[in-house]
């Protein structure tokens, strides 16, 4: 027969707790965690900063990953506000407006590419200056 009203004390509900968190928990995968738990469990251990870990300017809203590997590693993780962290993962160029490839050759131009509209797309596309000599035909 079960104790009815049988209510455990704050100090054996925290005992109980520690008893079951992390490696002691049926549930734990340890390394075999997938992205957003191992997300989870570095937010809980890794304090966050008032700003950002590299530009020291803007408010941090993302978990960075610095070696790639996803450990179970609180150091290999850090703070970075989103332009950063899309710069540092390199998917920043991935937008448009970023983009320093030309539209037409889409080798990648450190200079400043020219901005033409392109009719047959219905928006404004960044071309080198030796494909703008080649291929002004296309935008006319």
């Amino acid at each position: 027969m079960r104790n009815k009203g049988f209510k455990h004390t704050e100090e054996t509900k925290r005992k109980i707790g520690k008893a079951n968190s992390d490696e002691n928990n049926g549930m734990w995968k340890g390394d075999k965690a997938g992205l957003i738990p191992l997300h989870i469990w570095v937010k809980r251990r890794k304090p966050k900063p008032k700003f950002c870990e590299k530009c020291k300017k803007n408010k941090p809203y993302d978990l960075a990953n610095i070696s790639g590997k996803y450990k179970r590693d609180v150091n290999d993780f850090k703070w970075l506000c989103r332009s950063c962290h899309m710069k540092e993962d390199g998917r920043i160029n991935n937008l448009k407006q970023y983009s320093t490839s030309c539209y037409i050759c889409g080798k990648d131009k450190k200079e400043k590419g020219i901005e033409r509209y392109d009719y047959a797309k219905k928006k404004k596309v960044k071309i080198c200056k030796s494909c703008s000599k080649i291929k002004m035909v296309i935008f006319k």
